[in-house]
């Protein structure tokens, strides 16, 4: 049965998503044997390498969100530990950073969405700690964004340069345009120019790994370099 994903090698995989979940919800290996299991689930009807990986950080994130990590830090360390797991697997190390390439692009809603997932990656914050962020809250010069947490309780955290370049080009270039002359001083908008909403946010997130799974290319030489 695992040959049936090797039909549609550029499907979505959703159904295989779906599938894997349980995975997350009872597995008790170790987060490489959670990735392997992933992978052997995601074959049965999706065989392109970058579905596999989009089922393994999916398996990883609900992991540590079922342990109590914020959106953020379970993203944060799921990715840390997949590029740890790929080191020695060339095929689903290129898949798992095409997701980072698939908002690369210079329009407006691409720079948006680099600077959404480049936040969230560097500071591990909450989906709802983010969309509540203001112009006001981020220092980026510092590379310091003040967070409004639950009770109300304010705290600043730090991120690196890669969300620094990313906030510019999107606080410069891109947000001016989304915001279609409304205003309002929320740091992340919608393509109506609206405060992003937590909804939003995640519906950005899965758009953006169903265009990586979508994109993604594998060719017989890379598989031969993987063993």
């Amino acid at each position: 049965p695992e040959k049936c994903g090797f039909l549609r090698p550029d499907g979505k995989g959703n159904g295989a998503l779906m599938r894997v979940l349980p995975l997350a919800l009872w597995h008790k290996g170790t987060d490489k044997d959670l990735v392997l299991d992933a992978h052997s689930q995601c074959l049965i009807t999706h065989g392109h390498p970058c579905n596999q990986v989009c089922c393994a950080l999916y398996c990883l994130v609900a992991r540590y969100l079922l342990g109590g990590a914020y959106f953020g830090a379970a993203l944060k360390e799921a990715v840390g530990v997949l590029r740890g797991i790929y080191q020695e697997m060339p095929v689903y190390e290129k898949e798992l950073e095409s997701l980072f390439e698939v908002c690369s692009s210079g329009d407006p809603k691409s720079m948006r969405n680099r600077a959404l997932l480049e936040l969230l990656y560097a500071t591990g914050i909450r989906v709802s700690e983010l969309t509540s962020i203001t112009l006001a809250d981020i220092d980026n010069s510092l590379g310091i964004v003040k967070v409004m947490g639950k009770g109300r309780k304010e705290r600043y955290v730090p991120f690196g340069s890669f969300a620094q370049d990313a906030l510019e080009s999107y606080m410069e270039k891109s947000r001016p345009i989304l915001m279609k002359k409304k205003s309002h001083q929320s740091l992340f908008v919608n393509l109506r120019g609206d405060r992003i909403t937590d909804r939003g946010v995640r519906h950005v997130l899965n758009a953006m790994m169903e265009e990586a799974s979508i994109h993604g290319k594998i060719y017989p030489h890379m598989i031969r370099h993987s063993f």
